[in-house]
């Protein structure tokens, strides 16, 4: 299935953001696709970023069903998911519920963070959100997590890199389709670019290798070259931290 033609992308289109594409498709576990070194690579970079404390407060954009809110509530003092997409939220609260209620869901925009009050908010984190909304949505959410933030706060993202060679297939369609939902996977300094509208403390890029073993190593020795090095940025990590 090829995404829309236009730019413009709908969240609660059933064909790409319905139940059972929460519920069976979303981070579904394959050998090679999904295999599990790659979740594991993601988590493990994405909490050493985020660096969770035991009285935080975390707001997780994006949530889908759960799966990543679920990991961090007993790290931290209270988490809430948040994600556009009604049937996300319902078998995340339906899940939550099983789990003993320790997590928090609303369904709401990550570009209008209204429900959240200013400074509130310890840490933010966007696990594989980015890619699925464009620019303009894109510069509002980072202007609503730089509002709900308190001093000291820190925005984690994760996210593909479209500098990276497979991502470069995808885009022209040779051998790789992308995924209908990726409408805007973008290169590192685009981020960079959308984040400078707000006087953040700092913000740190990293760049990520393959979790394929051969292609891994393949990465982390060809990204250092000039020129083709940004064909080997499997994945970009973003951590922006308020003042």
């Amino acid at each position: 299935m090829k995404p829309p033609a236009s730019h413009s992308f709908d969240p609660t289109d059933p064909r790409f953001y319905g139940e059972d594409y929460y519920a069976r498709h979303l981070h579904d576990r394959h050998w090679f696709r999904n295999n599990p070194a790659k979740f594991q690579m993601r988590w493990n970079r994405t909490i050493a970023c985020l660096q969770p404390l035991s009285d935080d407060l975390v707001l997780e954009l994006g949530c889908a069903a759960g799966e990543h809110t679920f990991q961090l509530a007993p790290m931290v003092r209270r988490i809430i998911g948040l994600d556009f997409s009604p049937d996300a939220i319902r078998l995340a609260r339906a899940e939550n519920e099983r789990r003993g209620g320790k997590a928090e869901f609303v369904q709401g925009d990550a570009a209008d963070l209204g429900q959240f009050a200013d400074a509130s908010i310890d840490k933010v984190l966007a696990l594989d959100l980015v890619e699925h909304v464009t620019d303009d949505v894109l510069a509002r959410m980072f202007s609503e997590t730089w509002r709900v933030l308190r001093p000291g706060g820190r925005l984690v993202i994760y996210t593909p890199s479209a500098s990276h060679y497979v991502e470069r297939m995808k885009a022209a369609n040779f051998i790789l389709r992308q995924l209908p939902g990726h409408i805007a996977v973008r290169r590192g300094e685009a981020y960079q670019s959308l984040l400078d509208a707000e006087p953040w403390a700092s913000v740190k890029l990293e760049y990520l290798p393959s979790s394929y073993p051969v292609f891994g190593w393949m990465d982390r020795c060809m990204a250092r070259l000039p020129r083709v090095g940004a064909m080997f940025r499997f994945r970009i990590l973003i951590t922006a931290i308020k003042p």
